[in-house]
């Protein structure tokens, strides 16, 4: 007999054998992520979320649910509540929940792919994912995102092995999952959504889909929707309040293309994934056939795990998963409220890239498949050293330590505007310094004249002007510095 250590060693290093090159895609994934995690300074949103986290339970729950400028719901903040007292709220440890989502969405692309395509087609999909730029920005911000695109992989992951087989378990993950997904951002009823059309267009085709029945389906649905309850009611109370003051622009149609091109990170990423996934829907037999391509692609979806729906079928899922979460809230900006930003429709780039990994897994030559490759890490090393060479973020923190390192005992710092206080308030650690917010006028007070004031304001060349012109008659000023989009001047009120 084999000794029990030496059985768990086989095991272990059976299972790193045939899964060393997810294992090496993983690893690439979390170096990216990781890399220059804290180097920028946190960001208003960023800022935001930090804040909300120090909130005690049922305060954060308060704030959501308040009149506040906030129209996310709280989970995410919830996963910062618990993190952020254990491990702290600098730059680097507020961002690594979103860093360690991401990770942990590789994983889950891989996974999801190899179940619903094939393991060739995960490994593409899990390759895409790691090196997209799209996903590392959003990895290296605290902020919800990555959370989000984790949580929807985990409820078609569950939707799939329900279709392969009902198991009571995968109903619960699935209702746990979207729950917390819809309880991450709104937009993930965009996913629930696409689930839904879907299994009912299958219900109507077949009666069935795969394991899992149409009245389980709706108990299911049921399920989630009463534990969603809280969440429509935030819903209603969010939407009635920014409706027609919402701080997003109008969508236009060539829109469409940029959110794309976003998923894709260049527009030659994305030429590349449209080749790949005209590819993946037109793989089959006829495509095959053709004298001189028979060679070249093999079967589509020949190791597919879930056989219980076809490979058109599954084409179709992920065409949903795609235009949906975009398509209907686009649609729905053009005729009520604007609501549409390509970052909350994160979960669309996950069915982006699945798909053209469908497409990808289809070539039969080793050659090609190894081009392939080699372009798409390219083209994102490209996109991604342009990123990590540059300054995007606003940098609050070196303007502070500027003031900081200047400012007398008793000075002034407005700011404009008047909400990017907490992105102030987060780098200050002097105490003998007074942050206002500007709102309606330049603020005043009887001590300005035996105090500098320290104007720190959004960078822009209009702005820049008439600020210029209308404090110059009652400010003298002393010194201007700029840095990634903040201005920074330094006052002295003129005596009389």
């Amino acid at each position: 007999m084999i000794p029990g250590d030496e059985m768990s060693e086989r095991k272990l290093l059976h299972i790193l054998r045939d899964n060393y090159l997810l294992l090496l895609i993983v690893l690439l994934g979390l170096a990216l992520r990781i890399c220059d995690l804290g180097g920028e300074s946190v960001w208003f949103d960023e800022a935001v979320s930090i804040d909300v986290s120090r909130l005690g339970f049922v305060e954060l729950i308060r704030w959501v649910a308040g009149p506040s400028r906030e129209t996310n719901p709280p989970f995410y903040y919830m996963v910062l509540h618990l993190w952020i007292p254990v491990f702290g709220d600098s730059e680097f440890v507020s961002r690594l929940p979103s860093a360690i989502f991401g990770v942990l969405t590789i994983i889950f692309t891989y996974t999801v792919g190899r179940l619903l395509l094939g393991r060739r087609a995960g490994l593409f999909a899990a390759l895409i994912m790691a090196v997209s730029f799209f996903h590392v920005r959003y990895s290296q911000e605290a902020r919800g995102y990555t959370l989000m695109a984790f949580l929807a992989l985990v409820s078609y992951y569950s939707l799939l092995r329900m279709i392969s087989g009902w198991r009571r378990r995968w109903a619960a993950v699935y209702v746990l999952s979207s729950a917390l997904l819809c309880y991450t951002h709104y937009f993930g009823l965009f996913t629930i959504l696409v689930q839904n059309i879907f299994c009912f267009t299958l219900f109507l085709r077949r009666g069935r889909t795969g394991g899992l029945g149409f009245t389980r389906w709706i108990l299911v649905q049921v399920t989630l929707g009463v534990l969603y309850i809280p969440g429509f009611i935030l819903l209603a109370r969010r939407f009635s309040s920014v409706r027609g003051s919402f701080w997003i622009p109008e969508p236009h149609y060539r829109d469409l293309f940029h959110y794309f091109n976003n998923y894709a990170g260049s527009v030659y990423m994305l030429a590349l994934l449209a080749v790949f996934i005209l590819l993946a829907i037109a793989n089959s037999e006829k495509l095959r056939s053709v004298k001189g391509l028979d060679g070249l692609f093999a079967p589509a979806d020949e190791a597919a795990p879930v056989k219980d729906i076809t490979y058109g079928e599954k084409i179709y899922l992920l065409l949903l998963w795609i235009a949906v979460p975009v398509i209907v809230p686009f649609v729905f900006s053009l005729i009520f409220t604007p609501i549409i930003v390509s970052r909350y429709a994160i979960v669309s780039s996950v069915g982006l890239y699945l798909l053209a990994s469908a497409g990808m897994s289809a070539i039969n030559k080793r050659p090609v498949l190894y081009a392939v490759t080699a372009v798409v890490v390219l083209l994102s090393a490209a996109k991604l050293y342009g990123d990590y060479d540059g300054v995007e973020k606003h940098q609050w923190r070196e303007t502070i330590r500027e003031i900081e390192a200047n400012a007398g005992s008793g000075d002034y710092i407005i700011v404009f505007p008047f909400y990017e206080t907490v992105s102030a308030e987060y780098y200050l650690e002097r105490d003998d310094l007074r942050i206002v917010p500007l709102r309606d006028r330049f603020p005043s007070y009887p001590d300005m004249e035996t105090h500098d004031v320290w104007f720190v304001m959004h960078a822009h060349p209009v702005n820049r002007l008439k600020t210029i012109q209308g404090l110059s008659p009652e400010y003298d000023f002393i010194s201007e510095s700029r840095h990634n989009l903040l201005d920074l001047f330094r006052l002295r009120k003129k005596r009389e």
